[in-house]
């Protein structure tokens, strides 16, 4: 006899606790788990010429196994941020990927995991409603490293010359829910943080299709136009675009493939938009020209111009920590719009006006 299950709520006798966090546990920790099915069913006999009986009460009594999760697969894919205004606590906030090998869809809320190297416990990693499907899950993940503590030290201090070997384990409190606390005790996952987070990457470029104008008004006012079209780098997560602008770094892009070092424009809060995570959003906003527009960098200005002229558009790149929340979350995060992220910005005949205003 052969037979399938349509989706269905598991309902858990409050007398049954401590062996469904068994199951939990065996679930989670295993790469499989035999469950026991037993039952009886009332079978129809079609007879032919002598017609249709019933027989009532065929019992049955199986093992069936399922795939577990093996205890999560984890890969780190990206760094969001570090956030440093809960000291002691500095929180490091990363997308990752979890495999769920197993056949089953979990919904299990709020998790938390106690966090530790080879030297040591470092913190507590979170990871909100965390929803697994089978396959390939990409989720963000914080974890709370306490500085205080020598192992977290280490692990900070290290992360730009080695490997980051992460061990991440439930415990009292994984989970509010406490049919599945007991079983996400059993859990120890290993994660790799590469060293300066080498070969981690966007999902795709945060932006494309730039373009700059002169305005008429940008000798006095110092300011140009300027259109981008923005999108998603962060694996499907929307992302809402809060400041633009800094208080710990000079925002700006810099035609460094020109003239090495030339700032062309410094980024205004004028810069505001909202993008699903599949979708993209076309801006218009205005910048600042950098503070080297001066008769005395006249010269230089000359000389992009003449690129421009000779081009159609200038090649920047950015060094540009801007202000960003994801998932809706309400989390400002100081994210890195910068590194490894360059653009050619498409400019036309108005950009020559520019070494006239000096």
């Amino acid at each position: 006899m052969k037979t399938s299950f349509p989706s269905s709520p598991l309902a858990v006798f409050s007398d049954a606790h401590a062996a469904f966090s068994s199951f939990v546990g065996s679930i989670s920790s295993k790469p499989s788990h035999t469950i026991t099915l037993k039952g009886s069913v009332d079978a129809e006999l079609n007879l032919g010429i002598f017609g249709k009986t019933v027989i009532n009460g065929i019992g049955f009594n199986t093992q069936v196994p399922l795939a577990g999760l093996n205890n999560l697969q984890l890969t780190y894919k990206y760094p969001i941020d570090f956030n440093f205004d809960a000291m002691p606590l500095v929180k490091l906030s990363s997308i990752i990927e979890i495999v769920n090998p197993s056949k089953l869809t979990l919904k299990l809320g709020d998790v938390s995991f106690s966090t530790a190297t080879p030297s040591g416990y470092i913190g507590f990693s979170t990871i909100k409603n965390l929803n697994l499907v089978p396959g390939k899950n990409i989720v963000i993940s914080t974890t709370a490293l306490e500085s205080n503590l020598p192992a977290a030290n280490e692990f900070m201090n290290n992360l730009y010359s080695q490997d980051g070997q992460l061990s991440l384990t439930g415990h009292s409190a994984s989970s509010a829910n406490p049919a599945l606390n007991g079983g996400l005790a059993a859990m120890n996952s290993k994660l790799v943080v590469p060293k300066g987070f080498e070969g981690t990457a966007l999902s795709q470029a945060p932006s494309k299709n730039w373009s700059l104008k002169v305005l008429p008004t940008s000798g006095s006012t110092k300011k140009v136009q300027v259109t981008a079209t923005f999108q998603s780098p962060y694996y499907g997560y929307p992302v809402k675009f809060v400041r633009a602008t800094s208080d710990l770094n000079d925002n700006s892009a810099f035609a460094d493939a020109v003239i090495p070092g030339f700032a062309l424009f410094r980024f205004d809060d004028s810069l505001l938009f909202e993008v699903s995570g599949t979708g993209s959003t076309t801006v218009t906003f205005t910048a600042s020209l950098s503070d080297n527009f001066t008769p005395g960098q006249k010269p230089q200005w000359q000389t992009l111009a003449n690129y421009a002229a000779a081009n159609g558009k200038i090649p920047v790149n950015f060094n540009w920590l801007a202000t960003v929340i994801l998932n809706n979350d309400g989390i400002n995060r100081e994210a890195d719009w910068g590194t490894g992220l360059s653009a050619d910005i498409a400019v036309g005949s108005d950009f020559a006006s520019i070494v006239s205003f000096l």
